[in-house]
Formats: structure tokens, C-alpha cells, sequence
């Protein structure tokens, strides 16, 4: 809005109008709306890395506790492989401090195979909605030594 401010002339006492400076209430309510925007914008990208990040940690901790159940597997002497069973395991992992903890489930079974024993790990847990990794390994019997 632009105002205008009425003075008189020093050639008889004419008035007229002299522009002042500013920015008009039009003005301010569009800069502000485009400023709501950014910042609406920038808020929604922040949510977005932060559940990014999450996923990323939930995924990270159910892969180490896959591993770690093959890392068991593989450090058994071969004869003793026979013995294992299937396994049903629960785990609550606080993967953020931020964040509420994650509960998993690691179904573990032990097969044999043509050559040898192969384990199967599925780690399942839920996030925004049900996710599972599953990973799989085979042992064979060491080749006898060449003379």
C-alpha cells in the first residue's frame, strides 16, 4: 500500500502528494506465504532423512544379528553340525536414543545338502510395516589331504 502525505507548496500554498517508502500489508503476507512454504518444504525433508536414517540402522542391526549366527555356524567343527536344530530367537535392539527400540525375531534351520549342511537365517521385524532379511550359508567337509 502506498501512502501519501499532503504538504504544501512554497508557491502559493498548492498541496500535493509525496510518495513515501515501504513495503505494502500485499507485500508482507506474499513474502511471509513464501517463507511458510520453505520452511514446510524444509521440515518434510528433515522427517524424511531422519526415517531414512532409522530404516538404515533397523536394517544394519538385523544384518549383524543374522551374522552372528552364521559366525557360530561356521566356527562349529564340522562333526558337530548334525547336532543344531532349528532355533527361534527374539531380540530387542535400541538401535536409536532417539527412537523407540526395534524387536526382532531370528528364526534359524539347519539342512543338510547334496554337499554338505547349509543354514538358513531369517531375520524378521517391523518397522512402518513387516521387513525381513534372510541370509544363507553351506558348509562342506574339508577334501581329504593330497599325499
Amino acid at each position: 500500500m502506498v501512502r501519501h502525505r499532503l504538504t504544501s507548496d512554497k508557491t502559493g500554498g498548492r498541496r500535493k502528494r509525496k510518495r513515501q517508502e515501504g513495503f505494502t500489508l500485499i507485500e508482507i503476507m506474499v513474502a511471509m506465504l513464501l517463507l511458510t512454504i520453505l520452511i514446510v518444504g524444509a521440515m518434510a525433508t528433515q522427517i524424511s532423512t531422519i526415517r531414512t536414517s532409522s530404516d538404515a540402522r533397523t536394517s544394519t542391526s538385523a544384518v549383524s544379528i543374522a551374522q552372528s549366527r552364521l559366525e557360530e555356524f561356521r566356527s562349529l567343527p564340522y562333526a558337530n553340525l548334525a547336532a543344531l536344530g532349528p532355533e527361534i530367537a527374539y531380540f530387542n535392539y535400541d538401535t536409536s536414543p532417539n527412537l523407540a527400540s526395534s524387536f526382532f525375531t531370528r528364526t534359524t534351520t539347519v539342512a543338510q545338502s547334496a554337499e554338505g549342511w547349509l543354514m538358513t537365517v531369517v531375520v524378521q521385524w517391523t518397522a512402518q510395516n513387516p521387513q525381513q532379511i534372510t541370509m544363507i550359508t553351506e558348509r562342506t567337509p574339508l577334501p581329504p589331504s593330497l599325499p
